[in-house]
């Protein structure tokens, strides 16, 4: 008897060989997606650590460095007219300052990221700074509010991670 298919089965296997590879091929770029996205989420997860880190180092760099946060007090913004600029209470409004006063002393980072780290005074009663050395206090603390901002981000702009932490200094009030 003669048989009448001629080529079926090479046509059945074209067809099966043809949707496993649509089939792989799908496959291959849903992972490379993937993959994209927890590269992302890493390199994310890696400047936001440097962030926090950069802001403790900075908390820790001012308890051993209280004139920069005598300085911060005393960083006043002023205007074009070179007049300092105030709140809607009539306080006077502070300027950030580096944290360090030697730029060797921040925390080391990968070339491929910026860092960038600020203190600044928010402010209380006192107007003049903070009382640092004998004889020019009244006997009495006051608290002084500051806050640290961290900001880390890749050399390329794409991503980015800011940090803040705000702290209060129990000082002598000062006395002029």
């Amino acid at each position: 008897m003669k048989h009448t298919q001629q080529g079926s089965t090479l046509l059945v296997s074209l067809v099966l060989l043809t949707s496993i590879t649509i089939g792989a091929i799908y496959a291959m770029q849903r992972s490379g997606s993937q993959l994209k996205l927890v590269s992302t989420q890493q390199h994310k997860q890696l400047i936001d650590g440097y962030a926090q880190s950069e802001t403790e180092g900075g908390l820790s760099y001012l308890r051993n460095n209280i004139s920069q946060l005598n300085a911060a007090t005393r960083a006043l913004q002023l205007d074009n007219d070179n007049n300092v600029v105030v709140d809607g209470n009539g306080n006077p409004v502070t300027s950030p300052i580096d944290i360090y006063a030697d730029p060797n002393d921040q925390i080391p980072i990968p070339d491929k990221l910026n860092m960038n780290s600020s203190l600044r005074f928010t402010g209380n009663q006192n107007r003049a700074g903070i009382a640092l050395a004998d004889g020019s206090s009244s006997g009495q603390t006051i608290d002084y509010f500051f806050e640290i901002q961290s900001t880390v981000s890749q050399r390329n702009g794409r991503l980015a991670s800011e940090r803040h932490l705000g702290f209060r200094y129990n000082a002598p009030r000062w006395e002029q």
